[in-house]
């Protein structure tokens, strides 16, 4: 069997269907239903801007990877309270050129990494990129999320801990 597991429908879909594969129906319903009233919200329509990008520690940015509104990060970071940056749904890898970031100019950037070593050195590319609103302003952050990198109810935890950086980057827009 094979189950698509990237956008919250298809993480519900794929939770009930395993649910009765295993004869787990009511557990798997229930499952589902949580996800779907936490994470099944839109984005708000006057929010901040966020785009959240995966940590890398080339120390550069060509190669920048992003959260698609359309998965179940995107739809954790629309329930913290936030836009995501790049406001299409996006097929295929999600991938930001230089200059695309740049012409979307966040009003916040929020990095995460599986890593809860990681350093500040995530974000010294980005820190040079001083035409940035999210720079300018002090609206770059690293956050260890490993529950960021995981499709399945994990994810929900990510939404809690989004909220404050959310309202911290929506402050003074």
């Amino acid at each position: 069997m094979l189950l698509r597991w990237l956008s919250l429908d298809e993480v519900s879909r794929g939770i009930r269907e395993l649910g009765r594969v295993t004869e787990k129906q009511a557990n798997a319903a229930a499952l589902a239903e949580r996800l779907e009233r936490r994470l099944g919200v839109a984005a708000p329509v006057v929010a901040p801007k966020i785009l959240l990008v995966i940590g890398s520690d080339t120390g550069r940015l060509d190669d920048i990877w992003f959260i698609r509104k359309n998965s179940l990060q995107g739809a954790a970071l629309h329930a913290a309270g936030a836009r995501n940056a790049v406001d299409e749904a996006v097929v295929g890898q999600p991938h930001l050129s230089l200059e695309r970031l740049v012409a979307l100019d966040p009003d916040g950037i929020v990095v995460l990494t599986a890593k809860t070593e990681a350093g500040d050195a995530t974000l010294a590319p980005y820190r040079k990129l001083t035409t940035l609103r999210a720079v300018r302003d002090g609206r770059l952050s690293l956050m260890a999320a490993p529950e960021a990198y995981v499709n399945g109810p994990r994810v929900l935890a990510l939404i809690d801990r989004l909220v404050p950086v959310v309202v911290r980057m929506g402050q003074g827009r």
